[in-house]
């Protein structure tokens, strides 16, 4: 069953020219294509189990099915959480190329009841890459998108993104009761923190939800442009990162509020947010804070988002299970459907 049509007002600004009606009418089109059972998704996504005995993956206390998730010890539930998570993501993606996860559960810092770290994860390698079939060459990809545009693995020894989850959450470090909610819906409960909505998010990085650009710096990764760098538009100098001199990029990562993710699908899908999202374009701002946030700022949506978005740097509640703009993000780096495998975009 499909979701309805989502109401348009009648703000104009930002529907590339169509009426609200057919704004509503495409994107229902768009959404039940996505559905569609004829649209190639080819794409399997892989958990590579990397505990050791007795811990994360492997841990063998008991635990009482919740949510769907019929494991019956937490270690199983683990697993079985992950796996669902890989099927959101691989029913969205169309590669040819297996994509494998190097996951594991391990202590994590911070982790208090003033908050904490729940999980990181990226990926494991970027290359970059020349030819046809490119949103942009001379441009690093991260590994799992790389080898989608390759055909191929360019480094099948390794798993292309590699992903660490914090047990210490089970053991009540954010709060006395506070643990990990492992159900396979966002119906979470009191002092749960719904673990499937952060292994969205995180594999939404390690699939390339995330600039290479090293932020204190300015750099690009060894002096070229990552895919990520063409899309950001600081609306302040009129520039993207692949624009900017080192110290302009410095300077963009936190202009609070400025940087803006400029392209197409994103423009054109974020009609339904009410706040974090310049009106006249559609574009869509990126997180900034001042000072500079490793690992936060400018790879995550900005947290004055509303509707909460998934990638945004902190979890929140209620969110769907659908991607929400994250779909749009991949369409435009370049994780488009191409059901004839001839490199363009269908």
């Amino acid at each position: 069953q499909r979701a309805a049509a989502p109401v348009v007002d009648h703000d104009m600004t930002g529907l590339a020219g169509m009426t609200p009606e057919e704004y509503a009418l495409y994107w229902a089109m768009i959404e039940a294509h996505d559905a569609s059972p004829n649209v190639a998704r080819s794409s399997s996504i892989t958990i590579v189990n990397g505990d050791g005995a007795g811990e994360g993956f492997n841990d063998t206390t008991s635990a009482s099915p919740e949510g769907g998730n019929t494991g019956t010890t937490r270690g199983a539930q683990r697993l079985n959480l992950f796996n669902h998570a890989a099927s959101i993501w691989a029913g969205f993606l169309d590669s040819e190329v297996p994509i494998r996860i190097n996951a594991k559960f391990d202590p994590l810092a911070p982790c208090s009841s003033n908050g904490g770290v729940l999980g990181a994860a990226g990926p494991n390698s970027a290359i970059k890459l020349t030819g046809s079939g490119l949103p942009f060459n001379n441009t690093f990809y991260v590994a799992a998108l790389a080898n989608k545009f390759l055909g191929s693995d360019a480094d099948a020894a390794n798993e292309d993104i590699v992903a660490t989850f914090n047990s210490s959450v089970d053991t009540g470090c954010l709060g006395a009761g506070s643990r990990f909610y492992y159900g396979l819906d966002n119906t979470t409960p009191a002092q749960r923190i719904n673990l499937l909505i952060v292994v969205l998010h995180e594999i939404g990085h390690g699939l390339g939800f995330l600039s290479l650009v090293d932020g204190t710096t300015g750099a690009l990764p060894n002096g070229d442009p990552d895919i990520w760098s063409h899309f950001m538009y600081d609306k302040s100098s009129g520039k993207t990162w692949s624009q900017m001199t080192n110290a302009q990029r410095v300077a963009s990562a936190t202009n609070t509020d400025n940087l803006l993710w400029d392209v197409p699908n994103v423009r054109i899908a974020s009609h339904f947010l009410t706040a974090g999202r310049e009106t006249s374009t559609g574009r869509v701002e990126l997180y900034t804070p001042s000072p500079y946030e490793d690992g936060s700022s400018v790879s995550h949506w900005n947290t004055r988002a509303a509707p909460n978005l998934l990638m945004e740097p902190a979890i929140n509640i209620g969110l769907p299970l659908t991607l929400d703009l994250t779909r749009q993000v991949m369409r435009d780096i370049g994780w488009f459907r191409d059901a004839n495998n001839n490199g363009a975009p269908d």
